[in-house]
């Protein structure tokens, strides 16, 4: 765990040298972002090929890619894309360890571009990406990884209502993962105009859904049959619902200082949409993949709402007990998750 606490203390110690002052300089943000997304490159880059659940299995594939040539690899029926992007980094190098070298690189320019964009409090992004498992996940859900990495160029498009530009992403991060075509309903954001009345219809909508979920996950099923997902009674999933659902309501109350942002108002829909997916877990684990998606939201939209509370004093307390949350919700729960806790490095024995 020695290296996730050390990436900890650097989120907040270069943070209080870079993000110092309330309105910092954005070169010190800048700066402060190239430091944190080296910071994540190097641990994901120099891991051991024991570190992530799904990578030995991974590493099996990227021996045998070298030998296929492009239309072999098109014809397998679930992600090709990825299988031809690792075929045309092969060209290049052939080693297991290159293309894990390059996906932690996506991620970690994905989402620190990300995050200098739309976070008004990076250091808390940074640090939510290990409670919230979205760093954990990059180190073993490869194929996914790069779909998600993709949408996260998608948000301009969905406030800029560019449905052109949006859809190609989509369908083009599809091509890693049939899975981001669920993130299309995304567009429908920056239509949606938060009042009471949208309150009561989108919880009126909650509850139909919860009601009829077992439909929806049917459904899902048979949009993506290559998938071999099955309905099961795979249980919890509802702690992290109510943790989202929390989030939600805090940033609905509090968000006063966004009410007419069109950068982030659109940000309300998305995470509902991430928890109506992740209401689904209980019943399909694998939901939970799809709710990654929408939920990666949390990271940018949750400090921005804390900073632009008007009561400093206030905005203060709500930063550090969310911090404190967070740090509970990492150090108790979710530190092993996904294969990577005890971390190794690539030349350890």
């Amino acid at each position: 765990m020695a290296i996730y606490v050390a990436y900890i203390f650097s989120v907040y110690y270069f943070g209080a040298r870079l993000l110092r002052e309330r309105e910092f300089p954005r070169v010190g943000k800048r700066i402060y972002t190239i430091l944190m997304g080296t910071a994540l490159f190097l641990i994901s880059a120099l891991r051991a090929e024991t570190v992530g659940t799904d990578i030995p299995g991974y590493i099996s594939k990227f021996k045998v890619i070298p030998d296929y040539d492009i239309s072999s690899i098109m014809t397998i029926d679930k992600d090709s894309g990825f299988y031809v992007f690792i075929k045309l980094l092969s060209f290049i190098n052939t080693s297991p360890r290159f293309h894990l070298v390059v996906i932690a690189a996506i991620f970690a320019i994905s989402v620190s571009v990300f995050i200098y964009r739309y976070s008004e409090e990076p250091a808390f992004s940074f640090f939510a990406l290990l409670p919230l498992t979205f760093f954990y996940f990059s180190m073993t859900g490869l194929r996914q990884t790069l779909a998600f990495c993709v949408l996260l160029f998608a948000y301009p498009f969905i406030i800029g209502r560019k449905p052109l530009h949006f859809f190609a992403l989509v369908i083009f991060a599809a091509a890693f993962h049939k899975t981001a075509l669920v993130f299309s309903l995304a567009y429908l954001a920056s239509y949606i105009k938060w009042n009471w009345k949208t309150v009561i219809v989108v919880t009126v909508g909650f509850i139909a859904i919860y009601l009829a979920r077992y439909y929806v996950v049917l459904l899902l099923l048979f949009a993506l049959p290559e998938r071999g997902y099955g309905v099961t009674d795979a249980g919890g999933g509802f702690t992290t619902l109510i943790m989202y659902l929390g989030i939600f309501l805090f940033t609905l109350i509090f968000g006063q200082g966004i009410k007419n942002d069109s950068e982030y108002y659109p940000m309300y829909f998305i995470l509902v949409l991430g928890m109506v997916f992740q209401m689904m877990t209980p019943m399909l684990n694998e939901m939970f993949r799809l709710a990654l998606y929408f939920n990666v939201y949390v990271i940018v939209f949750l400090p921005t709402v804390i900073r632009r509370i008007k009561d400093r004093n206030l905005g203060l307390d709500c930063y550090m007990g969310a911090v404190c949350c967070l740090g509970v919700l990492y150090f108790v729960f979710t530190y092993a998750d996904a294969g990577v806790y005890p971390y190794h490095f690539f030349w350890q024995p």
